[in-house]
């Protein structure tokens, strides 16, 4: 299984109301950040350089995700 990483999950406004719905349950949240991967099942295994390349350039779209990977991981 090969992951790749994705855009951005949340927009500016999503990522507001998410945090205010949060820090209902607990108000130490400081932030929140969600980012899509994407999962690739490959029959042959890792990717030769060409179709990597090519794999990389369809899942590049949308905002990039520019969140820490800090945190708790849900």
């Amino acid at each position: 299984m090969l992951t790749y990483q994705g855009i951005d999950a949340l927009s500016g406004f999503r990522r507001h109301k998410l945090l205010a719905h949060l820090r209902h349950a607990d108000p130490n949240i400081q932030s929140v950040t969600a980012e899509y991967i994407h999962l690739v099942d490959s029959k042959k295994g890792k990717l030769n350089a060409k179709a990597d390349q090519q794999l990389r350039q369809l899942l590049t779209y949308g905002t990039a995700f520019n969140g820490k990977h800090a945190g708790r991981l849900f």
